[in-house]
């Protein structure tokens, strides 16, 4: 079964997004990270391998402060858009669905 192209490219996004923030997290290294918990919503790790969870699961080597964990959401997009705006509303983090503001480390600037 193929899979659809929305959940490759979305797939593809989040990977994106996930690289470009560790990334920024290394390029400042005087930033250190608060301690707690990382929570990857995504779609289903249909990568060969796992690669997802094995990148987690180096991260969580690196990072024993601060562990990641992946979550799976519904493999249609819409569900998976609905389902990370209800949980970023209820933990009350400032939200821009279409075009979010963020620092190099990825976290939400506030709103000026």
């Amino acid at each position: 079964m193929a899979v659809p192209r929305v959940l490759v490219g979305f797939a593809l996004g989040v990977t994106a997004v996930v690289i470009v923030v560790s990334l920024c997290a290394l390029a400042s290294p005087s930033t250190p990270l608060e301690p707690g918990e990382i929570v990857v919503l995504t779609g289903a790790d249909e990568s060969v391998g796992g690669q997802r969870q094995r990148l987690i699961d180096e991260w969580n080597d690196d990072h024993p402060d601060n562990p990641a964990r992946l979550e799976s959401l519904s493999s249609e997009a819409d569900r998976q858009h609905s389902e990370m705006v209800a949980r970023a509303r209820a933990a009350r983090y400032p939200l821009n669905s279409h075009r979010p503001r963020t620092t190099c480390a990825g976290w939400p600037q506030s709103a000026s």
